[in-house]
């Protein structure tokens, strides 16, 4: 069964293979993956999403076609999620079903999603925690302790080094603190 729990600079998604929730904390993290994510950039146009349906409904992307793609995401929850790493897209859909479509839609998907709406997401980079610095890193991930090791300006090899700490103090600020 995957579990994966989505984070991002504000919320948290949690996917057990079967629901998709937002949560606060998560009591019990045995074999769930953490994958750091922002929302999904789209671009939202004046074409209705009856456009999408009917001009582009039978163009295939991977095994689906647009309209059965709309009748799955409009109808279920469901977590669209871009690996641009791994160039794949995933929808996981509430129910268990696991939709992997071609890297190569996501140009149409930027544009169809927006009209679908849900939980868009795409993985970031640790170039782009990079950016975040010092400030918004405490505020997002860390403890006080860890906090203390990571000085104003963070290289990147240093800031491999923290990732095991950084994932650690995650999971355990999912658990331990309540909002």
């Amino acid at each position: 069964m995957v579990k994966i729990l989505f984070l991002t600079n504000d919320k948290k998604f949690y996917y057990d293979g079967k629901r998709i929730k937002e949560v606060k904390y998560i009591k019990d993290l045995n074999g769930v993956e953490v994958r750091f994510a922002r929302p999904m950039i789209v671009y939202d146009t004046d074409l209705p999403l009856s456009y999408f349906v009917e001009e582009l409904g039978d163009v295939n992307l991977g095994d689906y076609t647009l309209n059965q793609l709309t009748q799955i995401l409009y109808f279920n929850n469901s977590i669209v999620y871009v690996n641009h790493e791994k160039k794949e897209i995933e929808i996981f859909v509430e129910g268990g079903k696991v939709i992997k479509l071609p890297y190569s839609s996501l140009p149409l998907l930027r544009y169809y999603l927006a009209k679908i709406g849900r939980i868009l997401l795409e993985s970031i980079s640790f170039e782009y925690l990079e950016t975040l610095s010092y400030s918004k890193i405490d505020e997002l991930f860390l403890s006080d302790e860890a906090l203390s090791e990571i000085p104003t300006t963070v290289s990147r090899s240093y800031f491999r080094s923290l990732r095991r700490k950084l994932i650690n103090n995650i999971l355990n600020m999912l658990v331990i603190r309540r909002k």
